[in-house]
This record gives structure tokens, sequence and C-alpha cells, in this order.
């Protein structure tokens, strides 16, 4: 389940669109690239930026819970001592 950490990651990783189109402009007006290239990287920019976006907005959905995260309880599945001690390992691993 997604933390602030991870809605943090995602939101850094969504600025990356606004570099990356700045880099395609900078070559078109440079003329190191073809118009038509411009166009072609603008339109794959475009649909890597929506799949950020919803990765963005799932892990705001995640780390509010809303919507179908609703009900969702990140000690559900600790049932006995094995998946504590699991959980806890996984929580140490995440924050190195």
């Amino acid at each position: 389940m997604a933390d602030r950490f991870d809605l943090e990651d995602k939101i850094h990783a969504a600025w990356h669109t606004s570099n990356d189109i700045e880099l395609i402009f900078s070559h078109l007006c440079e003329e190191r690239i073809k118009a038509n290239d411009a166009e072609n990287a603008l339109m794959g920019l475009k649909v890597l930026h929506d799949i950020r976006m919803e990765e963005l907005w799932d892990s705001f959905k995640k780390v509010h819970r809303l919507d179908e995260y609703r009900d969702w309880n990140p000690l559900d599945h600790i049932k006995t001592k094995e998946d504590l001690e699991e959980y806890v390992q996984a929580c140490v691993e995440e924050s190195k």
C-alpha cells in the first residue's frame, strides 16, 4: 500500500514531463530534430504523462483511503507471529 513517501515520489516523477518537453523543444528550435520527430516524441510523452498521472492519482487514493481503498487496512493480513515479523521486516527494508 502506498504511503506519503510513495505519493511524494509520484509527484516528483510528474515534474519530469516538463523537463522532457523542454528538451524536445530545445532540440526542435536548434534544428537537431525534425518537426515530425518532435511531434512523435510529444505524442509518446503525452501517453507517458497520462500513465504517470494515473499512478499519482492511485497513490493519492491509497494514502487517503479513498474509493476502492476506503476499507483497506494494511494489517488485515497479519494472522500469526510470523506474518507480523514479515510485515515488520518489509517495513524496515522499505525505510532503507
